[in-house]
């Protein structure tokens, strides 16, 4: 995304690092989303969940996970979770 983007801060969430060397524009955060996201509502103009973190997230905890999602996503912006279908 960052290619896509050069202007783009792109922050990346997991519970561990994935890059070793992290391309400039990005930004790494560990956490768990099914602890919450921790950043203010509002934070992003884009939110993109990976296929990845799509199938490591119990059916159950999408309840919690998609609106965490919503809530740090600005209004009128998107969120997209490609693959996540049911």
């Amino acid at each position: 995304m960052i290619r896509e983007f050069p202007q783009t801060l792109v922050v990346g969430l997991d519970l561990r690092p994935s890059k070793s060397m992290a391309p400039p524009g990005y930004g790494f955060v560990r956490a768990n989303v099914l602890d919450g996201l921790p950043f203010r509502d509002s934070s992003f103009d884009f939110t993109y969940q990976r296929l990845v973190l799509v199938t490591g997230i119990p059916p159950h905890g999408w309840t919690a996970a998609l609106p965490e999602l919503v809530r740090v996503t600005k209004p009128g912006s998107r969120s997209w979770t490609p693959g996540a279908t049911s």
